[in-house]
Order: structure tokens, then C-alpha cells, then sequence
């Protein structure tokens, strides 16, 4: 099975996730330089600056906010993200 992520109004088509049904796997994404924030919840405000994009326009500005998503119990999953030096990363859950 394969999922198709489109972004941008829904105009381009931004990952392909490969083993995920799109009915059962959520998969929370997110470029952070639309507003949509592909299932991911922001807890708290978080800002958008054009100094702190790393490959496009604008870069997200989480600050002291989290964020969450909610998972397929029994699934592997990948978390892959860009964080400047500094920055504190606890990943809550049964990590293998």
C-alpha cells in the first residue's frame, strides 16, 4: 500500500509513504511553510519566521510548545525533523 501526502492547496503531491493505509496509518507531516498542519497538534502558539527556513521560505518557531500526533498501536514509525542547536527533543511513548 501506498499513501500520497499533497500539500499546497492540494496541488503538489510533498511524500509518498510506503506500507501505510491511508484509511488506518495517520501520518502526521508537515513542511511548516503552509498552514496546514498535516495532523500534527501545535500546544501552544508557534510562530513562522523566513529566518529560520531551512529549505524554503519560512521555518517554524515551536519555542517552549509541543507538539503531538497520535499513532497506530503495534506500528514502527520514523520521526525526522530539523531542530537548531539548543533545542530539547523528548519523544513521549514505547520507543524502539
Amino acid at each position: 500500500m501506498v499513501t500520497h501526502l499533497y500539500d499546497y492547496n492540494d496541488k503538489y503531491m510533498i511524500a509518498q509513504i510506503v506500507n501505510a493505509d491511508p484509511d488506518v496509518d495517520k501520518v502526521a507531516y508537515s513542511s511548516f511553510e503552509t498552514d496546514n498542519t498535516g495532523l500534527w497538534t501545535v500546544n501552544g502558539p508557534g510562530s513562522y519566521k523566513s529566518s529560520n527556513a531551512i529549505t524554503g521560505s519560512a521555518g517554524f518557531t515551536l519555542g517552549a510548545n509541543s507538539l503531538t500526533a497520535s499513532l497506530t498501536i503495534g506500528k514502527p514509525y520514523i520521526l525526522s525533523f530539523w531542530a537548531y542547536a539548543g533545542s530539547q527533543v523528548v519523544v513521549s511513548g514505547n520507543v524502539v
